[in-house]
C-alpha cells in the first residue's frame, strides 16, 4: 500500500536539503551541534550540519550519538530523518543502549513507534542486559513494551 505520510516527509526532507544555502556549508559545525540540534528537534538546524558534512555516526563530547539524543528527548521527525539521511538506527553508545532503549525508557511512545516501523533490532540488549521492552515495563511504561513485544 502507498504510505502518503512517508511520501510527504520523503519529499519534505529533499526539500529542506535543496533550499540549504552555500552560507551553510562554510560555517564550522560540529557533532556537539549536531546533537543538540538533534535533541532540541530543530529539523531545520540538523539539516542545515548534516549538509555541511558533519557525520551522523559519530558520538559527541559526552559520548552521545545524535540520533540517540533525538530518541531520548522524543524527538520523531528528527529520529526519521538521521535515519534516512545514514544514522545508525541500531547505535548503541558505551554502555550499549540504542535509540530504541532511550526512547522507551522515557516513554516516547510515536518514537518508539517509528522506531519499529523503520525496522530497528528490538531485541538489543544494554551493558545491563536489558531490552528496550524491559526498561520500559521497568520504568512503567506497559503499553510501550507491549507495542515492542508485538512488533
Amino acid at each position: 500500500m502507498f504510505n502518503l505520510e512517508f511520501m510527504k516527509n520523503t519529499i519534505l526532507t529533499i526539500a529542506a536539503f535543496l533550499s540549504l544555502s552555500l552560507s551553510a556549508q562554510a560555517r564550522d559545525f560540529t557533532v556537539d551541534d549536531l546533537t543538540k540540534a538533534a535533541g532540541e528537534g530543530n529539523l531545520h538546524r540538523v539539516l542545515d550540519i548534516v549538509e555541511s558534512g558533519v557525520n551522523v555516526n559519530t558520538k559527541d563530547s559526552e559520548g552521545w550519538f545524535p540520533i540517540s539524543k533525538a530518541a531520548a528527548s522524543g524527538q520523531t521527525e528528527v529520529v526519521k530523518t538521521l535515519i534516512r539521511v545514514g544514522a545508525n538506527k541500531n547505535a548503541q553508545t558505551s554502555r550499549r543502549n540504542t535509540p530504541l532503549i532511550f526512547a522507551a525508557s522515557r516513554g516516547h511512545k510515536d518514537t518508539v513507534k517509528a522506531l519499529l516501523e523503520l525496522r530497528v533490532n528490538r531485541n538489543l540488549t544494554n551493558a545491563d542486559g536489558e531490552t528496550a521492552s524491559s526498561i520500559a515495563r521497568k520504568s512503567g511504561y506497559r503499553v510501550i513494551s507491549e507495542i515492542i513485544d508485538q512488533n
